[in-house]
């Protein structure tokens, strides 16, 4: 009866030491700024959507003395990623794990949560499991290149 416990507890722990080990398993290279690699662990990505409620602009008349056309609310739904990625830098022998939810539409990304590794031992020096603020990214930044990566792998 103790050999069946013991058997079942070390097929339980091995089953979870694989899944950890295997999370890591499929980090594919995206793009690289100097001594900065970017990553992306493709059996993380997740595609879901989102609706908010978005209040148009409103309209503001010719006439200074005539109150401005408020628009009613619209429900605008927008695609929502969520991946594992990995920022290498190599100068400084750090490894970056991001757990990031990127909003292609507004193009914004926020990260959710993160873990700050020596790059060459993966000692953990920092975690994070606060999100962090909603932030902007430009048409030359590595998260869009992390982006279109993603799309090409849902292709």
């Amino acid at each position: 009866m103790q050999i069946k416990r013991f058997l079942t507890l070390c097929l339980l722990a091995l089953l979870m030491l694989s899944s950890f080990c295997q999370a890591e398993e499929n980090m594919q290279f995206v793009d690289a700024d100097g001594g900065t690699g970017y990553y992306v662990d493709v059996n993380s990505i997740a595609f879901s959507e989102v609706t908010e409620k978005v209040y148009p602009e409103p309209i503001l008349s010719d006439d200074p003395a005539k109150p401005p056309v408020i628009l009613p609310p619209q429900e605008e739904t927008r695609e929502i990623i969520t991946a594992r990625i990995a920022v290498v830098k190599a100068y400084t022998n750090r490894r970056y794990l991001q757990y990031v939810k990127f909003d292609p539409a507004r193009s914004a990304y926020q990260i959710l949560a993160s873990k700050t590794q020596q790059y060459d031992t993966r000692k953990q020096l920092e975690k994070s499991d606060t999100p962090q603020p909603v932030m902007k990214y430009g048409p030359e930044s590595a998260y869009r290149s992390i982006v279109d990566f993603i799309y090409e792998q849902k292709k």
